[in-house]
């Protein structure tokens, strides 16, 4: 059980600093601010869309490990390609915020099925602060793209 919480644990905290990093980033990503923004947003409908699909036919732990493999390697994807196509790193931030949408909305349930029910809302408040960790983090991982450069 120690090993299914400390995994679950990063995988909310995680998921939070990429998927509030993606969304505090928006307006960097290339093109206008509101439109980036705007497109931030619109992304999620398609992603919960595709989430209750996907549950039915591929089950959780597929689904949820495809979208934050997806989710992760857009992220990466934007560090190495995004200085020099400038294209690609909006693509990959829309594509990447529709999977960390879609894995936030599958951890949840996954989470609440994985631990036992005498401490299942110990467990998913511990997981909850893990994921509100990740959001503290996000701002300043967002600052390190200024003081770091590609």
């Amino acid at each position: 059980l120690f090993i299914c919480t400390s995994i679950q644990i990063y995988s909310w905290f995680v998921n939070s600093a990429a998927y509030y990093g993606l969304t505090l980033a928006a307006g960097s990503a290339g093109g206008g601010l509101y439109v980036t923004t705007a497109l931030s947003g619109a992304v999620e409908i398609p992603a919960y869309v595709l989430t209750n699909f996907l549950l039915s036919f591929w089950g959780r732990r597929k689904t949820l490990s495809a979208f934050m493999l997806v989710g992760g390697l857009a992220c990466l994807v934007i560090q190495v390609l995004g200085g020099v196509l400038p294209f690609v790193s909006t693509t990959c931030a829309l594509m990447g915020k529709l999977c960390l949408a879609a894995s936030f909305a599958v951890v949840y349930i996954h989470s609440g099925e994985l631990f036992p029910t005498t401490i299942r809302n110990s467990a998913m408040g511990l997981v909850s602060v893990a994921a509100r960790f990740g959001g503290i983090c996000a701002p300043f991982i967002v600052l390190l793209g200024d003081t770091i450069p590609n």
